[in-house]
């Protein structure tokens, strides 16, 4: 099996009923199976039959200096928000789930939500300084539920639509594929 990163993906190959590789800006590469894992960006794979119904789920986040809690373990909320300590000392405080379609730009109430709520849960952060405030998007399916298995042409897989949490369970969903794959 090759792993190909870094090039766009211009086209996925077929012969009518069978992938046969693809079509990149670094060159074409044949292949008995492709597998679509793009997040946000697999609804825009030419080739990829069917289409997979993904909408982008904005996540705002921040990261606050907080070295001086000395935060060790993730910290997980029913519904949101999460604290995540990094090894520099640094926690990330995310995330908001919005449906505002691919505007990447932050918001004073999602912000407000994020520092709110992180408070709520986590008196101590209140004296951290925020670092580094960004956006990101996940790739969310029409049902919430991830988009695993082959598509309209033999050797074609999607790996796809995990919504906000996608980041749990995506080496169990790698392996399900995977394990699709080869029978």
């Amino acid at each position: 099996m090759e792993i190909i990163t870094g090039c766009a993906v211009e086209e996925i190959l077929s012969d009518g009923e069978r992938v046969t590789g693809v079509r990149t800006d670094a060159g074409v590469h044949e292949a008995p199976a492709v597998f679509v894992c793009a997040g946000i960006g697999s609804r825009s794979v030419p080739g990829a039959v069917p289409r997979p119904p993904i909408t982008p789920q904005r996540g705002q986040m921040l990261a606050l200096d907080a070295r001086a809690l000395g935060l060790k373990r993730v910290v997980l909320t029913v519904n949101d928000p999460y604290l995540v300590p990094r090894a520099d000392g640094r926690v990330i405080l995310g995330a908001t789930r919005e449906f505002a379609g691919e505007d990447p730009r932050l918001t004073v109430g999602g912000l407000t939500w994020l520092l709110n709520e992180g408070t709520r849960i986590a008196p101590g952060i209140a004296a951290c300084a925020i670092e580094e405030t960004w956006s990101g998007f996940r790739p969310t399916s029409t049902d919430y539920l991830p988009l695993i298995g082959q598509g309209a042409q033999e050797g074609l897989y999607f790996c796809t639509g995990h919504g906000p949490s996608g980041i749990g369970p995506a080496p169990a969903s790698v392996r399900l594929a995977t394990a699709l794959y080869l029978g």
